[in-house]
């Protein structure tokens, strides 16, 4: 029951991020949430570990900032218990330079009472700097 209660919670976030409706998203994310984006921080610069909404905030922004989010899709989701794995499609547009690219990110994520109170994102970091790069 649970798994298909978190899978329909994560579809939900990601249509409000999808739809730009970052508001929205923090109406699934518990207050003291724990969001780690896996990357060099010197590099990318919204790649840390952000605790609670005003520092996830700071990510979305810090990500927002860097990036124009042209496509940003769940192509599966595989739960157990608690636990969400989710694989994404995204093509981005790096605001600094117009180079456009895309990737497949992964998602690890943890639910307490129907809220996610951590996610892990993992993806394609080396394509990222590289795009970064001016």
């Amino acid at each position: 029951m649970n798994e298909q209660k978190n899978t329909k919670i994560m579809q939900q976030a990601y249509d409000a991020f999808s739809k730009g409706d970052i508001p929205a998203v923090f109406n699934f994310i518990a207050e003291d949430a724990e969001y780690t984006s896996v990357g060099p921080s010197g590099v990318i610069p919204w790649a840390g570990t952000y605790n609670g909404h005003e520092q996830i905030g700071q990510f979305f922004t810090r990500l927002g900032e860097a990036l124009d989010f042209q496509l940003f899709s769940a192509q599966e989701f595989i739960a157990q218990g608690d636990k969400l794995a989710v694989v994404l499609h995204g093509r981005y547009k790096v605001r600094s330079n117009g180079k456009v690219f895309e990737t497949n990110p992964q998602h690890i994520v943890t639910f307490r009472d129907g809220k996610i109170v951590r996610l892990i994102a993992l993806d394609d970091t080396a394509t990222i700097a590289a795009m970064l790069a001016a």
